[in-house]
């Protein structure tokens, strides 16, 4: 089953692929070994190897045969051709995926060499727990039915409510989170494990950072999404994070210097263009 199942991610992928290449801006005279020609289209040896090896090196479905893989090509080859017959080449929707697939292409090229090239050492460690934070939170979440203003006055005061309680007995929180949160982790008390200012809403950063004590909880938040109370339940120093949660910490830093480094090369490409807007959407 999961055989069939990447096959297909592959099968639809190539799709794609074959049809850009297909495109007269794209195409191209080819020279080499011909495997099968589809309707005097030729398949070529050293594509077929290229996109076989893709395809299975290093990958648990490695028992798939070229008959059968050399047979899934042809299969696309036949679909394309019925896809430029039925004119769907001129859609579109055809034009975005050619728009799609290039952009795919140059940042193949060009950006995934830099991002997967991106090290972290132990002053960027440092730098980004400096910035932004690595603090463990619990949290309440209590989550609007619907969008009527009368709806979010009632969760409102549901919230203010168990506020209420917690200020007179914080040792609830647990228990009221099992018992009301709308969050994924209300079965296990309200715990959504270590957090980043990079992983919550904009606008609960500032007070659930501000959380100074081990045990503290914040006043009722409000998001986008509904109502919030964090409870800190741990606050480790950067040594302690070296010593128990490394691995987290290296995962989260690389993540953030490759988006940075994502975000830069586009930022170049714009100082490259000249970018007009018209009108605001």
């Amino acid at each position: 089953m999961l055989q069939r199942t990447i096959l297909m991610m592959f099968f639809l992928t190539l799709i794609s692929q074959t049809f850009l290449l297909a495109h007269p801006r794209f195409s191209h005279k080819r020279e080499g070994k011909v495997l099968v020609k589809v309707n005097s289209v030729a398949i070529y040896e050293d594509e077929f190897r290229k996109q076989y090896q893709l395809t299975t090196e290093g990958r648990p479905y490695k028992t798939i045969s070229k008959k059968e893989f050399l047979d899934y090509m042809i299969n696309v080859e036949l679909a394309v051709q019925r896809a430029q017959k039925l004119k769907l080449d001129e859609t579109d929707l055809a034009i975005e995926a050619f728009r799609t697939t290039l952009h795919n292409l140059v940042v193949r090229q060009e950006l995934a060499p830099k991002i997967n090239a991106i090290k972290v050492e132990e002053k960027d460690l440092e730098a980004f727990f400096k910035e932004k934070g690595f603090l463990k939170f619990s949290q309440i979440v209590l989550i609007p039915k619907e969008g009527s203003q009368e709806e979010w006055n009632k969760t409102k005061t549901k919230a203010q409510n168990i506020k209420g309680e917690l200020k007179k007995t914080p040792t609830l929180f647990e228990d009221l989170a099992k018992r009301h949160s709308n969050g994924p982790s209300a079965n296990v008390g309200g715990d959504i494990g270590f957090k980043t200012k990079e992983d919550l809403f904009p606008e609960l950063i500032q007070t659930a950072f501000a959380l100074k004590k081990v045990g503290d909880i914040s006043e009722v938040l409000k998001s986008s999404r509904g109502f919030h109370i964090f409870k800190l339940t741990e606050k480790p120093s950067f040594e302690e994070i070296k010593k128990k949660y490394l691995g987290d910490l290296q995962f989260r830093a690389q993540s953030y210097k490759q988006m940075k480094a994502q975000e830069q090369y586009y930022e170049d490409l714009k100082k490259q263009a000249h970018i007009v807007i018209v009108n605001n959407p």
